[in-house]
């Protein structure tokens, strides 16, 4: 591993391979720049208070209940709807 501008520099593999100790280190303060073929590609810093607990951006919904909707019926039979998909009419 290499330190660039503060951060350490570890690779895709390393990450996958080391993830449970790299994360306690991000999870301790320390910030890493993760590479692939050498190219930087992303940093993982700790989060700070203000986004550890992100509010929705909206309230949820309340559950649908599925008696509550219209049946939609059909003249046709089935058996004539399939027939007419298939190609057989």
């Amino acid at each position: 591993m290499c330190y660039i501008l503060g951060m350490q520099t570890i690779s895709q593999r390393t990450l996958r391979n080391d993830n449970a100790e790299i994360l306690r280190g991000v999870a301790a303060g320390e910030a890493f720049i993760i590479t692939r073929n050498r190219v930087p590609i992303a940093r993982m810093v700790p989060l700070d208070d203000a986004m550890a607990a992100p509010r929705p951006s909206r309230p949820a919904k309340g559950r649908l209940d599925p008696y509550a909707l219209h049946r939609v019926t059909s003249p046709l039979a089935t058996a004539d709807v399939l027939a007419d998909l298939r190609g057989e009419r």
